[in-house]
Parts: C-alpha cells; structure tokens; sequence
C-alpha cells in the first residue's frame, strides 16, 4: 500500500533548508535550551527585618507608629485606609501626648478623607471626629478650621452624590465645634468670598436644585447639580442639616441685638413701643443686675444738697461709686443714646444679609412647598403611624420656614415691597400647612415619644409662624372695588374671603394655645393631657402675644395664661418663665411709650385673675426660699417695679394685702414659739439680693403705710449687716423727725 502523501512531505522537511527572510535574523533551534535570565529586587520598606523602631515610640497593638498610621492614610487599599484611622484613635486613647503633639499633622492627614471614594472610609472617619474633636480645645480646632471647611465644601460638590451627602453629615459635625467658621461669609456675593459659608450655602442649594440664588438670575448652580434625584432618607439629612445652618446665621435681629439676661424672648415686642430705644429700655426693666458686689447707701443729710449715695438696686442703674443720683420713686429710665452708632452700622452689614435672605425665601418656596407636601399624606394620617424619616424631614422643612421668616420679617428696616412679598410667601406656606393642623390630632394608632414630641414640635412652630404672619401683616390702605381679577372676584371681595379664612386661622389658633396651656392636649403617651416644657413654653409666646392683643381671643388666652401662671408649682422650670411673662404684661399699662392694643386688665380689676396672680407671688417667695434665686430675683424685681410706677391697679386694697402675704416672709408669728425667722433668712448674707427684698418691701410697705410689714423686716435684719442698710432706706422715705421710723 502506498505511503500516504502526508508521511512523504514530513520526510521531506527534515533535508529542507529554511529560507531566511529580511529582517527575521536566524531562528534558534528546536531543542536549544534558553539560559537568559531576569533578576528583580524585593523591597522590604515597612518590615522589622529592616527598619529597627525605637521602642520608646508609643506604638499600636500592630505595632504602627504614628508616621506609619499617617502614612496608610494615603494606602491605594481601602481597608488600609480604614483600619490607619482606627489605629489612629487607639493611638490616641493609649497615649493622650500625642493628640497634643501630633494634633497639625493628625487633621491635615485625616481631612484629605472627607472625600474619599469609598464609603466604609468615609463612614469611619465620620465616627472618628465625632470622637475626637470633644477631647480638643475649641481654639485649636479653629486653627485648623479652614482646612477642615476646605475639604468639606469640596466634597459638598463631588460628582458622586453619596459623597456629597456624607459631606453634609462632615458639616453637621463642624457646626456644632466651630459654628462660626463654618457660617461665616454666608451672606457674601459670590465674586467676594473670604469664607466657607456662602460654600457651605452653595451645596446645600446644590443638593436640592435650588438654581439661582441671591437674585441673580444669570447664576445656576453646577451642571452636575442639574435633576439630581435624592432618597427621602438623603433628603431630611440635607433638610435637617441646612436647618441647623440656618437657624445659626438667620435667628430674629430683636432677640440678637438686645443684650438682657431674659430667660424669655421679647423681640415681638418691639412694633408695640414708639422707638427701638423705648422697647430696649422696657426690655431691661427686669434684667438682673449683672455685679455681684455688695453696696451700702451713703446719705447726704444736707439740705441744700440733693441725696447722694451708692446703690445697687431699685432707684440707679448704675453701680459706679459716686457718681449716681437718687430719683425718688421713679422709673428708672436706661440711657440707651450710645447704642445709635452701633445700631447705623449693624444696618448697613444687614442690608445684605436681608437681601440674601429675601432671595433664600422665594428661591427655597417651591422646594419647601414640595417637600412638605410628599411626606404630608404619610406623616399626618390618623390610621397609621408617622413614618421617622418624613417625621424629621418635615420638621426641618419647618424649621427653615421659621428661621427664615422670622429674621426677615423682624428687620426693622426691611421695605415695604420685600415685606408684602415676604407675607404674600408666608401666607402661601401655611395654607398649604393648615389642613393638617393641629398636627397629630385624632391619632388612631400609639406612637413612639420622640414621634408625638415632633409633632407638637410642628403644632408650635405653625402656632409662631402664624402669629408672625398676624402681627407683621398691614392691612390695604386702598380698596380697588372696581378691578375684576380672573376668576371674576373683585379686590374687596377677595381682601374680605382672605379676612375670613384669616379669622378661621386665628380661632383654631386660640383653642390649640389655650388647650396646650391648661394641659388638655392629650396623645397616646399623655392621656391625662400634656405638660408644657419650657422650649415649648418659650415658643408659645410669640402666639400668646398675638392673640391677646386680637379683641376676639384676647380674654380667652389671656385666662388661659394667668390660670396656668398660677398653677404652676414653684418648683417647675416653667415658674421663672411664665413670672416674668406675665409680669412684663403688667408692667405694660404703666409704660407712657408703649403704644400696643393689649390694655392689661378688666372693668372690675380688683376680682380679676390677674389680682389673683399678683397675690401668690409672696406664696411663691416663701416656698421658694433660697432654692432658685433667679427665679425670686424675678419676683423681687417686679414687686419693685410694680410699686414705683402709677397704675390703676396699685389700689390700697390689693397693696394692703399683698403687705399682709409679704409679713410672713420676713418673720412667723408662732403663737407658743414667738417669731420664727421666715425663708427671707435663706437668702445669701450681705448680697444683693437682700438689698434687692427690702428695697421692694420699702416702697411696697411705705406707700401702703403697713408698719406691721416694716417692723417684721426690722426684727429680720436685726444683728445683720442688712440692719444699717434697711435704717437708712426708711429714711430716703420718711423725714428723719418721723417718730414712727426712729421707732423702727
């Protein structure tokens, strides 16, 4: 058989010569063996066999020095990241020298991971500053606040948005340590900035596709900003981020600028008085006294010669020795005239930061609005419970409306068109808000605390934004009967439809205000009905003032109110706020430059509540004792005012038997045991706020001509170093011939 062709040309090819083409070079054998070799080097930079490491160096459990944790920090491997920044903290907790040392080259490390790629990195870093800053003084970390800002607000702009939300979390935590780095320049112009709030400002608006800010309209936010869709979760961390910024750089100008030591806000107030100065010298009338020292009187027995002396309390305000003049029984009247210059240029800075202001409301509404109205449905339905996430994001949208209406409608420089407009917005957000009020009301189902505070959190804020709304709103001085709108209604028939949907507002105001302070809101925690706290208290206020000064409800909220005064326990942290409340209502009637509707009082004002009011207080003193202090300098303080000024309601009744309430305070008179030291003994030796009692019993006692009053003080002070000082104040009132004071 012949062999097949294939067996014929392997043959062939073992005497075939292979032909060489250019270029190729001649090939190596088939069975030649290759002996090149490859030779690389082993580097070994981090291993002991290498390095020798001082052992005095404090060191982690791995062995890593600070240089090495550092130095991992820039690892490509992202679980070397993230376990140098736990090191880093173990290194810190075993040895505290080195956050003192190393503190420079520990945040400059730790702040180029803000923006890191991954997400456990950034997650861990987070824990690690809320751990960390807390154990640094505060003026270190502002050494370093630009740098940490730097880095935030660049990552606040990344293209990824988890890592812009997380950048947010990173603001969160620098607003709580260094709160003014990192709101500073918020209002600036974008071709100005010198600092990272206006960046801060920028991201937020960036996250929620805010568009142009500021008015200007030629300005969008970064093409990367454009349509980015949030979850509902990253949305309330946004919100609630942005609302604690806001609430530090846009809270009321009124509340900033007075510099009292109220434990109450006053700033709505201030449209009832003929000036600003008025309103600030009305402020401080019961502002406590801030020396500490201690003061006798110096009487000048000239006749020739007015009484000169060194007070501290009722009749001077100032405590320079030497330098004060008496006024008899007189108000004393705060010299304010040197504040002018400072309130000119404090105009000028706010000028720009109104206007920002102005442009955050009208570029925020649709956003808000939106917001509000997603989680609305789910958070207020009465078959189910609120939801945590849309709870706290409505919470914060909330919280921004009040931030920001509050401090523009409460500039008293603020013109009428942005004022109209302002209102116009304001009026828009509520209504979209007062279907659902009261927030929480007719709940089906239990809720959890924290649910139930949030929503009377919300019951609050609407209460303040509404009463807002009412007290910085002008009615039209015009009337265009003749104008036909769109909807064929004519501008008075629609001034009167918008007059009555007002009215309704007011009265389901009323009945929330006057239920919240005789403690009948009732929730699934409170059966019995819900105390007040004293934020929540604080926050009513504005409301109260709104209401009692509306003919409609001032009587039912102004009862509501004294009711509640009355009842509160001496002991409660409501009794000082709620004192010194209704006090500067009393004290309202007596001020000539107060020009407000609320009249305090009745036809028959010696059976009205706010006698009956007046009359516990010495009940509250004697309970008090020497507990609270600044609540019985309260009380003191307004018993002094109340006895220096001319008011219908200074009768000799009602001043007779507040002398007679007041007795016992001083001395008891026990009928087997003689007289009992009474609580005035608990008070601080040789203070002021002794001088401050007798001061209030002398004009109280004196005007009323109730010498039992003044001999109970006299056996009080006696063999104490009030004794002198009580002596000496009888005689500023009495000629020193009267029989009945040397008796005394």
């Amino acid at each position: 058989m012949p062999k097949s062709s294939k067996k014929r040309k392997e043959k062939a090819a073992d005497f075939n010569k292979a032909k060489l083409k250019l270029g190729k070079g001649k090939q190596a054998a088939s069975n030649a063996i290759d002996t090149s070799f490859k030779a690389r080097s082993i580097a070994l930079p981090q291993q002991s066999i290498t390095v020798t490491k001082d052992a005095s160096v404090p060191t982690t459990k791995r062995k890593l020095t600070f240089d090495d944790l550092t130095s991992h920090l820039k690892h490509h491997n992202v679980g070397v990241r993230r376990d140098a920044i736990m090191g880093l903290r173990e290194l810190c907790e075993g040895y505290p020298d080195v956050l003192e040392a190393k503190l420079k080259d520990l945040i400059t490390a730790c702040a180029r991971l803000i923006g890191d790629e991954d997400a456990s990195v950034r997650k861990t870093l987070l824990t690690f500053f809320i751990w960390l800053f807390p154990r640094i003084r505060s003026d270190q970390i502002v050494a370093h606040a630009p740098l940490l800002l730097l880095f935030t607000t660049s990552a606040q702009t990344h293209i990824f948005p988890e890592i812009r939300i997380d950048a947010v979390r990173f603001i969160d935590i620098l607003i709580d340590v260094i709160p003014d780095q990192a709101v500073a320049g918020w209002s600036q112009a974008r071709e100005s900035r010198t600092c990272h709030g206006n960046r801060v400002l920028d991201g937020y608006l960036g996250l929620l596709n805010a568009g142009s800010r500021y008015g200007e309209e030629d300005v969008t936010v970064p093409a990367m900003s454009a349509n980015l869709t949030l979850s509902m979760a990253s949305k309330a961390i946004v919100f609630k981020s942005m609302s604690r910024f806001l609430r530090r750089v846009a809270s009321p100008t009124l509340a900033e600028s007075s510099t009292s030591l109220n434990h109450i806000p006053t700033w709505y107030l201030s449209n009832s008085f003929s000036s600003w100065n008025a309103f600030e010298s009305f402020d401080r009338v019961l502002d406590p006294t801030p020396s500490t020292s201690a003061f006798v009187w110096k009487v000048d027995a000239g006749d020739d010669a007015e009484d000169d002396f060194v007070g501290l309390h009722p009749l001077v305000h100032s405590v320079d020795a030497g330098c004060d003049i008496f006024q008899q029984l007189a108000e004393v009247d705060f010299d304010v005239a040197h504040l002018a210059d400072m309130h000119d240029v404090a105009d000028v800075v706010s000028a720009d930061e109104i206007r920002v202001v102005h442009s955050l409301c009208r570029t925020l509404q649709p956003i808000l609005i939106a917001a509000f109205l997603d989680c609305a449905p789910l958070v207020f339905s009465p078959s189910h419970g609120s939801p945590e996430t849309e709870t706290q994001l409505i919470c914060s949208v909330v919280e921004i409306i009040c931030s920001l209406y509050n401090r523009l409608l409460t500039e008293r420089n603020l013109n009428a068109a942005m004022k109209a407009d302002a209102c116009g917005n304001l009026t828009a957000l509520l209504g979209h808000m007062e279907a659902y009020f009261p927030f929480g009301e007719n709940r089906l189902v239990e809720q959890d605390v924290a649910i139930e505070q949030a929503l009377q959190k919300l019951n609050l804020m609407y209460c303040e934004l509404l009463s807002l709304l009412n007290l910085m709103s002008q009615p039209s001085t015009h009337d265009q009967t003749t104008k036909i709108s769109r909807r064929g209604i004519s501008r008075k028939a629609s001034l009167v439809l918008k007059a009555q949907a007002a009215t309704i507002r007011t009265e389901f105001m009323s009945n929330f205000v006057a239920s919240s302070l005789r403690g009948e809101v009732k929730t699934a925690s409170s059966p019995m009905g819900q105390q007040l706290s004293l934020d929540m208290y604080s926050g009513l206020l504005p409301t109260v003032w709104s209401l009692i000064n509306d003919p409609s409800t001032s009587q039912r909220v102004f009862d509501a109110l004294l009711d509640h005064a009355i009842r509160i326990p001496s002991s409660s942290v409501l009794k000082r706020a709620s004192i010194e409340f209704v006090s500067r209502l009393y004290l309202l009637q007596t001020e000539p430059r107060y020009n407000g509707t609320f009249w305090n009082g009745y036809d028959n004002p010696e059976g009205s509540k706010l006698h009956e009011w007046l009359l516990h207080l010495p009940k509250t003193l004697w309970e008090l004792k020497g507990s609270n202090t600044p609540t019985t300098e309260i009380i003191l303080r307004f018993l002094l005012r109340f006895s220096q000024r001319k008011s219908r309601l200074n009768n000799p009744e009602v001043m007779s038997v507040l002398c007679a309430r007041l007795a016992p305070y001083f001395i008891v008179q026990h009928r087997t045991r003689g007289d009992i030291m009474g609580p005035f003994n608990k008070l601080p030796e040789n203070t002021r706020l002794r001088r401050l009692a007798l001061d209030a019993v002398a004009n109280l006692a004196l005007q009323g001509n109730d010498e039992t009053l003044c001999t109970a003080v006299k056996k009080a002070v006696a063999g104490t170093h009030e004794a002198g000082y009580w002596c000496d104040v009888l005689q500023l009132f009495r000629p020193a011939t009267d029989t009945s004071v040397q008796s005394l």
